[in-house]
């Protein structure tokens, strides 16, 4: 083999190895992005040695403000819901340090809407969580009750003691004949770069997971196996390389 031909194919070998980690870390990151609701990912903490990857805190992005009966000052923002106090702002007691979207205050009830779901505070008592889901508005209406927007679920209402939720079926069905009666959605060539690679193209918004770990799988699969070739060439030359060298001396002995 031509000393030109063995460098190019060096160079291909080491470039291989060199991406490995990229790849490996892209790849495993990509599978555990796709499942980060079911693993709890935002929510598990991750203390790294001499604190590298610690970043300052920043200061919260205002969703909503309101200001209840009793005169306090509530702000929904994405590290929590807000209360101002005589030394500045602190989080509400009692409510989870979640991504808040919306407050609304009335007479006797201030109502949150959350990552978490919707919380409600009834005159004096406690904050309590009365929805799950990740809610995106919550207000309480002129007859007392409650109505919330939650994702997968959609308009949501509930008695004023948010106790019982049901889903505004009629506005949904409501919804599902418009969108029938109305033009198709035009193709973009940004949805459709977006949804191949995504995933969502063929297997839907729901699949996307079976694409990026298939995709993510083989590339662990083809970066590991890639390096135990290359180790094996490495050391079956190496071998050979010693075999060669030990020849001439063993003829000289003789």
């Amino acid at each position: 083999m031509s000393s030109k031909k063995q460098g190019l194919r060096d160079w291909h070998s080491w470039i291989s190895v060199v991406l490995v980690v990229p790849i490996v870390i892209v790849s495993a990151t990509a599978v555990l992005i796709a499942h980060e609701r079911a693993l709890g990912l935002k929510q598990a903490p991750v203390s790294l040695p001499g604190g590298f990857g610690a970043q300052a805190a920043e200061a919260p992005d205002v969703r909503a403000a309101a200001q209840t009966a009793s005169g306090e000052y509530l702000v929904a923002t994405n590290k929590g819901l807000l209360v101002k106090t005589a030394s500045g702002f602190a989080p509400v007691k009692g409510v989870a340090v979640e991504d808040f979207r919306t407050v609304a205050a009335y007479s006797d009830t201030v109502v949150a809407a959350g990552k978490g779901g919707v919380w409600l505070k009834s005159g004096q008592g406690d904050w309590s969580r009365v929805l799950k889901g990740d809610a995106w508005w919550a207000v309480r209406n002129a007859d007392g009750s409650l109505s919330a927007t939650v994702k997968d679920k959609g308009l949501m209402v509930s008695d004023g003691s948010g106790s019982q939720w049901k889903a505004d079926k009629g506005l949904k069905s409501d919804l599902v004949a418009y969108a029938a009666n109305a033009p198709p959605e035009p193709l973009t060539m940004h949805k459709l770069v977006m949804d191949l690679h995504t995933g969502k193209f063929f297997f839907g918004k729901t699949g996307e997971w079976i694409w990026i770990d298939a995709v993510g799988g083989v590339m662990l699969f083809l970066s590991f196996s890639g390096l135990i070739i290359w180790m094996r060439a490495r050391r079956r030359r190496r071998q050979i390389e010693e075999t060669h060298d030990g020849a001439p001396a063993l003829m000289a002995a003789e």
